[in-house]
């Protein structure tokens, strides 16, 4: 065997091993595969390779038609279907108008192009009921994808750059080089067909491909790529040992979670370290956003600062559709179409001393000394009351017209609207806030602010009773 030969063979067992070890993973192939076919070298040398490792049934090669040259366009898939033809494989040829899609959905035509390969390709799949779709990304492709990730300002997750396996997605060629495919291809006298549009830079990753890459080479007088992979592969390291991290964290927290929305328990997220935090919120984010490819670490940082305010009844807007809620030490990331519409309860009369439910709310009121409640730090939980400034009874309600608030560091009373107008809580969450209320005044916004009148521990009498009214969520 000479050197060209062996270099064939190891070509073959390397992708064969990958295959097995880094796609598979020692699962077996129940179905089959379905094979991204461009018809370029990369897919076409793929498609050569799992017609050497698998039964011809096991493997359906689709050919997506972007309609943007032409001409060229159907000779490519012209070119798949004799490709297809000598090897025995079945090819679905399928058509999408991407340039108009693109301009449909406001996003780049490149992106566009891969947002709808992956959804054609996950069809086919699906109708077959095959286990896995194969693409062709390689080790060149490796390291542009994390040299745009870093330019982009990405995170460890986007460092690490593509997967040989994810979920259903699988990159057989990820570890070999875009020099070795070509190699193999003219070695064995396969023909494959050269898109022009890899050469033009309209696109972002020609533009790194043939211009900054060679820079970067030139610059460090090195083949960087190795550099970046390297890179890819360390960062990997890392995310996973964080991501194991945050499924237990999320799991801890996760107060409950359906399709529509996912509920945490804020003051146990905003304990942990920042780096957890951001990611078990954009698990939570994950869950109801697929891919949350609008969402940038702002959008997360913002979840927090809403978080540490403390204010209940606040929401922040998000991409794709969501928003975050935060009430009574629970953030909800939901989808806005169930933003529930609130619901006012009947009004509870506050059993002193007793325990009083009201919703999801329980109140636990007790009497104790000015001292003991001058002692005890200040908690949003829980308020002491000036027994003997109530001049009728308390009671634990929504809020209702004519309501007015003395909070504290406010000069003077004023009406309950203007101060949520003020505090900027959205208008369509107001109904759902629950109030402690005597008469018209309110005693306390529960969970956050508190009447300077009912509640000065400075402006207590030693002779008056204190009433320590404690809330607690419950199931």
């Amino acid at each position: 065997m000479n050197k060209t030969e062996k270099s064939q063979s190891t070509f073959k067992k390397t992708f064969k091993n990958a295959f097995y070890a880094m796609c598979l993973q020692g699962q077996s192939l129940e179905h089959g595969v379905v094979v991204g076919l461009s018809g370029g070298p990369d897919s076409v040398c793929l498609l050569h390779l799992l017609t050497g490792i698998l039964p011809q049934d096991k493997i359906v090669a689709v050919h997506i038609n972007h309609l943007l040259r032409d001409a060229a366009a159907q000779e490519d898939a012209i070119f798949c279907a004799t490709l297809c033809k000598a090897l025995q494989v079945e090819l679905v040829v399928l058509e999408v108008k991407i340039a108009q899609l693109a301009k449909r959905k406001k996003i780049g035509i490149e992106e566009c192009g891969r947002i709808e390969r992956y959804r054609l390709f996950e069809e086919v799949r699906a109708a077959r009921g095959f286990d896995f779709i194969a693409v062709a990304h390689n080790f060149n492709d490796q390291a542009e994808t994390i040299l745009m990730n870093i330019a982009r300002g990405s995170g460890i997750d986007g460092l690490k750059g593509m997967e040989y396996r994810r979920e259903r997605i699988i990159r057989p060629l990820l570890g070999c080089r875009r020099e070795a495919i070509e190699a193999y291809l003219a070695h064995e006298n396969i023909l494959a067909r050269t898109d022009s549009s890899n050469f033009s830079n309209d696109y972002t990753r020609n533009r790194v491909r043939h211009e900054l890459l060679p820079k970067l080479n030139e610059l460090f007088d090195k083949d960087v790529r190795q550099q970046l992979v390297q890179l890819g592969h360390l960062a990997a390291m890392d995310a996973n040992f964080l991501a194991s991290i945050t499924e237990k964290e999320f799991d801890r927290i996760c107060q409950s979670s359906d399709e529509t929305q996912v509920h945490l328990d804020a003051k146990q997220l905003l304990a942990l370290d920042q780096a957890i935090a951001t990611r078990v919120l954009r698990k939570a984010i994950d869950c109801l956003a697929k891919g949350r490819k609008d969402f940038s670490f702002a959008h997360v940082e913002a979840i927090l600062k809403l978080l540490e305010t403390g204010v209940s009844g606040k929401k922040l807007a998000l991409p794709g559709g969501l928003e975050a809620f935060y009430a009574y030490d629970i953030v909800t990331i939901r989808k806005k179409s169930v933003s529930p519409k609130a619901k006012q309860l009947p009004e509870m009369l506050v059993a002193i001393p007793g325990v009083t439910t009201f919703g999801h709310l329980e109140f636990i009121v007790t009497s104790v000394k000015k001292t003991e409640a001058a002692s005890q730090s200040e908690s949003k939980n829980v308020i002491f009351v000036d027994k003997c400034k109530l001049n009728g009874n308390l009671v634990v309600r929504n809020r209702r017209n004519g309501d007015i608030i003395n909070p504290f560091h406010s000069i003077g009373t004023k009406k309950l609207k203007a101060y949520l107008i003020d505090q900027k809580i959205p208008q369509q969450t107001r109904d759902a806030l629950v109030f402690l209320a005597c008469e018209n005044e309110i005693v306390w916004l529960v969970g956050d602010v508190k009447s300077k009148k009912f509640s000065d521990l400075h402006a207590l009498d030693a002779s008056h009773e204190v009433l320590k009214i404690e809330v607690k969520e419950i199931d």
